[in-house]
């Protein structure tokens, strides 16, 4: 059973099985349910697709909503929203390599 420690600001890491198996990352928010002397950890769920309304510029022709709308039609609810965090982190990172050379320059 994974085990962390509480710091001295009140924080902890949530072990890495546990991220996985609850579907959390960064940025991702997560809920404490007290349950007598036990608190659960719950992950807070966005409203599926319609939680995305508005994320995305209308351009058609815009790659990164072309890769939504085709997400949209191979995963639904909690699938899809994870598979868009997915695709939002990879194009952040690209951004942030791009930023990078260009600085570099």
């Amino acid at each position: 059973m994974p085990v962390a420690k509480i710091t001295t600001k009140g924080q902890i890491t949530i072990p890495k099985e546990v991220r996985e198996a609850l579907g959390v990352g960064a940025g991702d928010s997560v809920q404490f349910v007290l349950e007598g002397d036990e608190a659960l950890l719950r992950p807070i769920r966005s409203g599926g697709l319609a939680a995305l309304y508005g994320a995305f510029a209308p351009n058609r022709d815009d790659p990164l909503a072309k890769t939504v709308r085709e997400l949209a039609a191979r995963y639904s609810g909690e699938e899809l929203v994870r598979e868009v965090k997915k695709v939002e982190r990879e194009a952040a990172r690209q951004a942030a390599a791009q930023r990078r050379r260009t600085s570099q320059r």
